[in-house]
């Protein structure tokens, strides 16, 4: 089937960059890529209904989160604590899917928190 993994680069100028990682998982094309707001995981959400949480230095995977909607993820964002500044609130990632919902994870637990429904378009 199609490969539809991520790749990440590295180098000192953008004549210099090489592919360090690739990130497979999904089995639909990825629709959204975020960083966390410390830069400790990397969360990539896909058609296939399912985000992704990823450790961005060793390309593992480290939780998938998947139920929340019954179509593919357009966009995701991240909100909550993170781990540098607030360890006491966990970190929470919205998506926002074309079943007109949006889902808010608890990231740290790799639950669905709540489900937002409404939107008709």
């Amino acid at each position: 089937g199609e490969d539809h993994g991520m790749a990440s680069a590295s180098g000192s100028d953008s004549s210099e960059f090489k592919m360090t990682q690739s990130l497979n998982g999904h089995k639909k094309g990825i629709t959204s890529l975020r960083f966390s707001r410390d830069g400790t995981m990397l969360a990539s959400a896909s058609a296939d209904g399912t985000v992704m949480i990823w450790n961005p230095l060793d390309g593992k995977l480290m939780k998938t989160l998947s139920g929340g909607h019954e179509a593919g993820i357009n966009d995701i964002s991240w909100g909550g604590g993170d781990s540098t500044t607030d360890k006491k609130s966990p970190r929470l990632l919205c998506s926002a899917g074309d079943d007109n919902v949006i889902a808010l994870w608890n990231v740290d637990k790799g639950k669905l928190w709540k489900v937002l429904a409404g939107h008709n378009q």
